[in-house]
C-alpha cells in the first residue's frame, strides 16, 4: 500500500472533478483504493491560490520548496471518503440556509 494525495485546482471546476471521482454507485476513488492497496486524501490550497501551479510560483524563492508545499498543503490532506462527506454536508446546511433566508 501507499499514500496518494490529490491537489486539484481551487476552484468550482477543480472541487467539481474530485466530487466526480468520490460520487455514483461504484465511485472511482473507492475502486482505486481498495484494487490498488492505496489511501487516497485530498489537499486543499489556501485561501487566494487558485491551483498548485501558482503556490509553487508565488513561493518559487522560498528555500525548500517541495517542503514547503508538503507543510502547507499536503500535511492538512484529508481521506477522500471524509472530504466527500463533509462537501455533501455543507450543500446540505448551506441548501437549509438558503430555504430559510427565503421564507
Amino acid at each position: 500500500g501507499g499514500r496518494i494525495v490529490l491537489c486539484m485546482d481551487n476552484d468550482e471546476a477543480g472541487i467539481a472533478a474530485v466530487e466526480r471521482l468520490c460520487s455514483g454507485q461504484n465511485p472511482i476513488l473507492y475502486s482505486a483504493t481498495y484494487k490498488a492497496n492505496v489511501d487516497i486524501y485530498i489537499a486543499g490550497l489556501p485561501a487566494g491560490v487558485k491551483d498548485p501551479a501558482e503556490f509553487l510560483e508565488k513561493n518559487r524563492e522560498s528555500e525548500a520548496l517541495d517542503m514547503k508545499f508538503r507543510n502547507e498543503v499536503v500535511k492538512d490532506a484529508t481521506e477522500w471518503s471524509e472530504w466527500y462527506t463533509e462537501r455533501l454536508i455543507a450543500s446540505y446546511n448551506s441548501s437549509l440556509d438558503s430555504r430559510e433566508n427565503e421564507g
